[in-house]
């Protein structure tokens, strides 16, 4: 136990950029009482495993980047393509949805025709957050463009994004000072911590952060 290697791939509790996550999760939001505001719900996220193993290992926070391309939504992480379609990204989460129903995915993206590939019963259509309860087996969209409400708008959140920081020192600040403002808010003992954004976590750092709501 401790470190996993495989070629030039590592697998560890806190870093893990295998192909597939030590440990899954995929139904964890189930015992969340319905009353909880999504709000108060501590989530991971994170860009490495594929999709359907982000899901499984308790992703719930999918930052989707969209490059619209002769007339197809098309998945970019930066410049490089991802050889993925947004359209097939929402029919594996619609998919994922349908056999674990506890559970909400949260989307980061542009969405312009959603409504082709998600029935309008399963989207989050409201500026308004939402309870665990109304959110479940929902597609809730963080709103980044203009137009009628389509989910929770992106700039009515607080939101640290320092992606590209001059040092690595002033990162750790930011995340630090984020997560400490975030904690303050309460639910019986718990504390809350929103969505913590991550690359290649390890699967036992995604259990960690899962294990606040609890």
């Amino acid at each position: 136990p401790g470190v996993w290697k495989s070629g030039t791939a590592i697998q560890t509790p806190d870093y893990d950029d295998t192909s597939t996550p030590e440990i899954l999760n995929p139904s964890w939001m189930t015992s969340i009482p319905d009353v909880y505001s999504l709000s108060d719900v501590t989530m991971p996220e994170c860009n490495s495993w594929s999709l359907a193993f982000q899901l499984c290992a308790g992703i719930r926070f999918l930052d989707i980047r969209i490059r619209h391309a002769k007339g197809n939504l098309i998945i970019h992480h930066g410049i490089s393509y991802q050889y993925a379609h947004f359209g097939d990204v929402l029919m594996d989460v619609v998919a994922f949805l349908r056999e674990f129903p506890s559970e909400t995915d949260i989307y980061g993206a542009v969405v312009h025709y959603i409504n082709e590939y998600v029935h309008w019963g399963m989207l989050w259509h409201s500026h308004e957050m939402p309870s665990m309860g109304e959110a479940r087996e929902k597609l809730v969209v963080l709103q980044d463009f203009t137009g009628p409400d389509l989910g929770i708008r992106y700039n009515s959140l607080d939101i640290a994004d320092d992606w590209k920081p001059e040092e690595v020192e002033k990162k750790w600040r930011s995340v630090s000072t984020h997560l400490e403002a975030a904690a303050v808010g309460y639910v019986g003992q718990r504390k809350r911590f929103g969505i913590v954004a991550m690359d290649f976590p390890g699967a036992k750092l995604v259990q960690t952060i899962i294990g606040f709501n609890y």
